[in-house]
């Protein structure tokens, strides 16, 4: 229409413009303006201009419903030559934007703070399973996300705070260092030393390779397990010498004790079975009076 009218008023200022321009011009600008579509946009406008005066307000709002508002007022200002069926649209999706947006409110994070400081607890990736390690790690890595973001809801700090829970509590231990020194000892044996008893130094390789492939392939390895195969090895360490003393149970209780070393604050001092005696109390003496015979 914007066309027809341009030239519409082209031929009217013309001075030489001929009957049949001025006739033909006529017609087509009333033609276009019966094809015309009339669109209102009151609606659509309004909502425009509340969500326009938000602007500055961002810090009140959570994160995700702003986004929301805004990406609803970029769609409402594009491409506004549109029927009345998208300007409608369009409309309801930015009064839904602007109904929709959320206060911030005060997250508490002290529990998941908390939780996250229980890492400081752990002894290293070697003392656990592999898999109950990696899960920790994953909740740990999710949780310091959480604790940092600041337009977080209470929901995910809690799914968080709980998911951390439960990776701290699935969490296997899996203490391989007596198998790692079994291992050491045993590859520092030479085979010519041992040349009168060759099934002993056979049985001893097939231990050690047992217990390589206990401490590399087997990550998650029961605690039993690994015990087992260091037994296995210590035993087959002794069986090439039998004249010596069979340490091997007291090797293993060792390496574990040294593990539990540095967690005693974690214990008591009395031992688990270890019957509790009352302090002693030495019973006081008491007096006594003599007898006064009366004279009769």
């Amino acid at each position: 229409m914007k066309t027809k009218l341009d030239k519409a008023r082209s031929v009217k200022e013309s001075e030489t413009a001929t009957l049949q321009q001025v006739t033909a011009a006529r017609e087509a600008l009333r033609a276009a303006i019966t094809r015309l579509v009339r669109v209102d946009k009151t609606g659509l406008n309004a909502a425009i201009a509340l969500a326009e005066g938000e602007n500055g307000k961002e810090d009140i709002y959570t994160a995700k419903s702003w986004d929301a508002l805004q990406e609803a007022l970029k769609e409402a200002v594009a491409d506004r030559d549109i029927l009345q069926e998208a300007v409608d649209k369009k409309t309801s999706e930015l009064r839904k934007a602007l109904r929709e947006l959320a206060e911030r409110t005060s997250v508490l994070k002290v529990a998941l703070g908390n939780a996250i400081a229980r890492e400081k607890e752990l002894k290293g990736e070697a003392y656990y399973t592999a898999t109950s390690w990696a899960e920790l790690q994953a909740a740990l890595k999710k949780a310091k996300e959480v604790q940092a973001d600041e337009a977080v809801s209470q929901d995910e700090v809690n799914e968080a705070t709980a998911a951390l829970r439960e990776a701290f509590e699935k969490l296997k231990g899996s203490d391989k260092t007596g198998l790692q020194a079994a291992i050491d000892h045993a590859k520092q044996l030479e085979e010519g030393a041992y040349t009168e008893n060759p099934e002993g130094w056979d049985a001893m390789q097939a231990a050690l390779a047992e217990a390589i492939a206990m401490r590399d392939e087997q990550p998650d390895a029961a605690q039993a397990e690994i015990d087992e195969a260091t037994r296995k090895l210590y035993a087959a360490v002794f069986d090439l010498d039998p004249g010596t003393i069979n340490k091997n149970g007291l090797n293993i209780a060792i390496e574990r004790a040294n593990g539990l070393s540095d967690k005693q604050d974690n214990y008591t001092g009395r031992q688990v079975g270890q019957p509790f005696r009352r302090p002693s109390r030495k019973r006081m003496k008491c007096p006594r009076r003599k007898r006064q015979h009366r004279k009769r």
